[in-house]
């Protein structure tokens, strides 16, 4: 009924010579897209109509990225007025003089004139925001450059609107991904599953950042690790499969911090985040999370499955390797069995209580650890010893011994990962990820034990 292939595009060929002739404006608009195409007839027309406007046609690029951030402001804020001008400025001001003043904790084009220029005219929202939206999540086939964030932005200052957030700047930090429809709208470009993702790492009532921030006072007061992860969240999801993966501390920090709060609270977010995160990933200084769990997942199930009696055997293995730090003590014995293991001889020698002998401020000499130790003092199995003022007996705290034994099975886990590794199958990155947690689980292993060991 609308007439065959041929008849169509010789019906375009007629109407943009017509359009020549006459000086009339034909505006054409083309998919950009694949997906938009619909398939392979669609592409054969894309390209046949392409040739036959090309003859004649006169290519406009609708926007520049400075003035499609300016179309997002204005179709979803009113215009600033004059009272409110001076306002504005001092806000842009004040990011502009904590970019200058941290010229190791930012991007380098922000400390430039034009990075406050492109504030002013973003204003109230971010440009690192606006920018991950135009460069990094417009790549994506699903996602339109301007209507795409359109919608987007709407949906996330409509949910800051109703919370009354306070943030000087709409940041990435600030996008409520916790909120349904705001998840639901972010979920929908990606081809990748990222709910499972969202509610086990980036944000909501279970999530890891919210844990954290639970847990530290100082981060939860600035709700920073959610703001880490929302951040990293919105700087990675589009692009984690590209070949230059994930952005780095600095690019975090400025999708997070505003002025007058600690930036470096920020890197300290990020590092718990890293420790505890399943799906976050690190190659060195970058950083980006990924759908599919990462190693420390696998960690964290092994760990989870170790013996009691295991890390006991690694426990009292360090402790014997404290023989090679022994100061001025003649000698030390760790966790003896009985005091039929430690000699009766005059020189001073220590004596480091088997673990299970815990002590507490509150003990008594009736407490595990004194009885311990003066059954060891007393005697040298059958009989009395001599020389009980040579001995010097070191006990482990109640409080710390769960500390370290929590460091012993992260550090087993890791060990047995890194001797699997080939079985396991894991890639040149996973694999630098187990050398690090290796290495940053052994330093944790050698500080926690002088801790647990204070009682003297």
């Amino acid at each position: 009924p609308a007439g065959s292939f041929a008849s169509n595009m010789t019906f375009a060929q007629a109407l943009t010579s017509a359009a020549l002739e006459t000086g009339v404006h034909v505006v054409v608009t083309l998919p950009q897209s694949d997906t938009e195409m619909a398939g392979s007839a669609g592409r054969a027309a894309f390209a046949e109509l392409s040739k036959v406007i090309h003859r004649s046609d006169s290519p406009w690029r609708p926007t520049t990225e400075l003035e499609g951030y300016e179309i997002v402001r204005r179709r979803l804020f009113q215009p600033i007025v004059a009272a409110d001008r001076p306002a504005v400025d001092a806000v842009c001001r004040a990011f502009s003089e904590m970019y200058a003043n941290g010229k190791s904790d930012f991007p380098s084009e922000c400390r430039e004139a034009d990075y406050e220029r492109r504030m002013l005219a973003c204003y109230p929202i971010h440009p690192e925001l606006l920018e991950r939206l135009y460069k990094d999540w417009s790549m994506l086939d699903r996602f339109q450059k301007t209507r795409g964030m359109l919608r987007l932005m709407a949906t996330v200052i409509h949910s800051l609107w109703e919370r009354n957030d306070a943030g000087l700047m709409i940041l990435p930090a600030h996008v409520p991904i916790d909120d349904a429809p705001v998840a639901n709208e972010l979920t929908k470009y990606p081809e990748d599953p990222w709910m499972p993702v969202i509610s086990r790492d980036v944000d909501g009532p279970t999530s890891t950042s919210l844990q954290i921030d639970r847990d530290a006072p100082n981060l939860g007061r600035l709700s920073a690790t959610r703001r880490v992860a929302r951040t990293l969240f919105i700087g990675t999801a589009p692009t984690y499969r590209a070949a230059n993966q994930g952005i780095d501390e600095r690019r975090v920090n400025l999708g997070c911090a505003q002025p007058g709060e600690q930036v470096p609270l920020f890197a300290n977010a990020l590092k718990k985040l890293g420790d505890r995160s399943v799906y976050l990933y690190q190659d060195g200084a970058r950083y980006w999370f990924g759908t599919q769990p990462s190693v420390l997942r696998l960690a964290e199930d092994r760990a989870a499955q170790c013996n009691e009696d295991n890390i006991e055997d690694e426990i009292l293995e360090r402790l014997r390797a404290e023989q090679m730090s022994r100061g001025e003590f003649a000698k030390i014995y760790p966790a003896p069995a009985s005091g039929a293991e430690v000699p009766d001889e005059p020189e001073a020698r220590l004596v480091i209580l088997h673990p299970k002998f815990t002590h507490a401020t509150s003990d008594t000499d009736s407490g595990e650890a004194c009885v311990e130790a003066f059954s060891i003092l007393k005697n040298r199995g059958n009989s009395p010893r001599k020389y009980q003022n040579s001995l010097v007996f070191i006990a482990a705290d109640r409080s710390q011994i769960a500390n370290l034994k929590s460091a012993i099975r992260a550090n087993l886990a890791w060990k047995s990962i890194k001797n699997e590794r080939e079985r396991l199958n894991l890639d040149p990155h996973q694999s630098r990820q187990v050398d690090t947690k290796l290495d940053q689980s052994e330093d944790a292993v050698n500080a926690r034990i002088p801790e647990t060991f204070p009682w003297l």
